[in-house]
């Protein structure tokens, strides 16, 4: 699977996420990236490492400079429907586990 790096994408009218000046930020990565399977979990460590880092650096919670609170949400788990005609869910529940594990060595 192709991907991008977890990068915040540049604003044409500024940037809302310094005007909105939040202390508390959410961050729900690890399902597209999963799709990569067993040989993408150090870039996806890296990457998402990578961005709560400059989100610490360029967005502090307070004039002091103190960093924001990440919440990290791990990839949620794929439910079986019962549907023939879908995937029954374990193959793509042991691929979401690899990038949950990461997810929460960043946090």
């Amino acid at each position: 699977a192709e991907g991008r790096d977890l990068i915040y994408p540049p604003n044409r009218l500024g940037d809302p996420v310094a005007a909105f000046g939040a202390d508390t930020y959410f961050g729900f990565f690890g399902w597209n990236e999963s799709f990569a399977g067993p040989d993408g979990i150090e870039k996806f460590r890296a990457a998402y490492g990578k961005l709560l880092d400059d989100f610490a650096k360029t967005y502090p919670r307070d004039d002091a400079g103190s960093p924001p609170r990440f919440v990290i949400v791990s990839p949620i788990a794929f439910e079986p429907t019962g549907n023939p005609n879908l995937p029954a869910g374990e193959a793509e529940n042991a691929r979401l586990k690899l990038y949950a594990d990461p997810a929460a060595d960043v946090a």
